[in-house]
């Protein structure tokens, strides 16, 4: 392994960034790579990613983006391992099961905050998220309980920030499938060291009570502006 990463670093140097001679083909061929027809923007962002850059942000052109844009950008890209899509006002199915598929064993941190992610779409996305470390989905109304469990089923290993904040479906209950204290034999996310829930109305004092015997290497718990939380809850 250190003989083929030696190597693969001596074929770096003096190289033209991954990204941009993927780019310069995709001109040369007309802009259609497989059954895609590249537009200029996507030409754009992927001759901004280098290959030894491991972290994408689709933030500030994302909604200029059709779904085979983004798609097209995600598996052109395979080498990231950081994927940036907060604001993503047309976050859909399909591309994220693509996104999922081809990259998702390798995604260490994902930021999906201000979308309209569903529980159906996160649960689809995160099915192969085995290496996921870290999650943003600040402000996403639609995700509840069932996509949370299936965040914890999959990540459950490696797990270690989740931000899900101004979410205002998040109750007790999820937080007992993040600390796996509901289902039979659930692991939980035992390696969680950081939480944000604030702005969660619905989570109370059972909530924390769960993640205070499911999640015992917490160090950061953001509670602001949770309105069901008493004492019994901040004792825990």
């Amino acid at each position: 392994p250190g003989a083929m990463e030696n190597a693969r670093e001596e074929r770096r140097k003096g190289e033209v960034p991954h990204g941009r001679r993927l780019a310069e083909r995709m001109m040369v061929n007309g802009g259609k790579p497989g059954k895609f027809v590249v537009s200029e923007l996507v030409r754009t962002v992927i001759a901004e990613v280098p290959e030894s850059e491991d972290r994408l942000d689709l933030r500030p052109f994302v909604n200029q983006l059709s779904e085979e844009d983004i798609l097209s950008i995600v598996t052109r890209c395979q080498h990231i391992r950081h994927l940036m899509l907060a604001g993503w006002l047309g976050v859909a199915l399909k591309p994220l099961r693509s996104m999922s598929l081809a990259i998702g064993t390798e995604l260490e941190s994902v930021d999906l905050s201000d979308s309209p992610l569903s529980d159906q779409m996160l649960e689809v996305f995160a099915a192969r998220l085995f290496s996921l470390h870290s999650l943003k989905l600040s402000g996403c109304h639609a995700v509840g309980n069932i996509g949370i469990r299936t965040v914890s089923d999959v990540c459950f290993e490696t797990l270690a920030a989740l931000d899900l904040s101004r979410c205002p479906r998040i109750d007790s209950e999820t937080l007992g499938w993040v600390a796996g204290t509901l289902g039979y034999q659930r692991p939980g996310c035992k390696r969680l060291e950081s939480l944000n829930i604030s702005d969660c109305p619905k989570v109370g004092d059972a909530g924390l009570q769960a993640l205070a015997q499911g999640c015992t290497k917490l160090r950061f718990l953001n509670l602001s502006s949770c309105e069901g939380i008493g004492d019994t809850g901040v004792v825990a």
